[in-house]
């Protein structure tokens, strides 16, 4: 039963993670009009001693209206399973002003088979150079809905370079996970690498992940 509830949350939280690479928090930041980011990732997993693996690659542009619309496609690999999922995700900035500055509150939803979930999100700049990250909203996998929040802070460390962490849970699992992450700039503002690494508490549930971005 306490493998089947470590597989249930990774299949819940991890798969719609559309958030700004590595942060599975979401950010409240939305690309201008005629702006796109190209974002993919591999990721490894381990329950109880089972593994599995991830693909997905997702396209995110400016549509205008304070909003953005994109594409997901990912495949999973669990031992004999295979799954392969399509999805689509749009959110839209409620208020704060094009720079960034003062908090910003944002509303995003998914949309995949089996997959919906609608969020609340909020950026609040803090000291210089950290900014806080928080969503609360309710996600549903197939007959199973749940209430889920998540936390974030993160760090820009040199301009190259942010650092971050957070915690992220949903009502029914009850079992947070924490996750530490960090972003490089190879080409600023255009081209990232990414990695992060999380465990779920009262599990030992892990994930691993390594991501790449373009802007354009």
């Amino acid at each position: 039963m306490r493998s089947l509830l470590s597989a249930l949350a990774l299949s819940l939280l991890i798969p719609v993670a559309h958030a700004d690479r590595p942060l599975f928090t979401e950010d409240a930041e939305v690309e201008d009009r005629g702006e796109c980011e190209l974002e993919s990732h591999v990721g490894r997993k381990w329950s109880e001693g089972q593994r599995s693996r991830e693909r997905e690659l997702e396209l995110d542009c400016g549509v205008g209206w304070r909003s953005e619309l994109g594409l997901s496609l990912s495949h999973s690999h669990d031992g004999a399973e295979r799954n392969t999922l399509a999805g689509l995700q749009g959110k839209t900035r409620l208020n704060g002003d094009e720079d960034g500055n003062g908090p910003q509150l944002s509303l995003s939803w998914v949309l995949q088979r089996d997959e919906r979930a609608l969020l609340g999100v909020l950026s609040q700049p803090l000291a210089a150079d950290w900014t806080l990250h928080a969503n609360l909203g309710y996600r549903r996998s197939e007959d199973r809905g749940a209430a889920a929040w998540a936390l974030a802070l993160e760090h820009r460390v040199t301009s190259g370079l942010d650092l971050m962490g957070e915690v992220f849970v949903d009502d029914q699992d009850r079992n947070p996970w924490l996750q530490v992450g960090a972003r490089w700039a190879l080409r600023p503002s255009r081209l990232f690498v990414d990695t992060s690494w999380g465990r779920q508490t009262g599990s030992g549930a892990r994930v691993l992940t390594l991501g790449l971005k373009l802007a354009f």
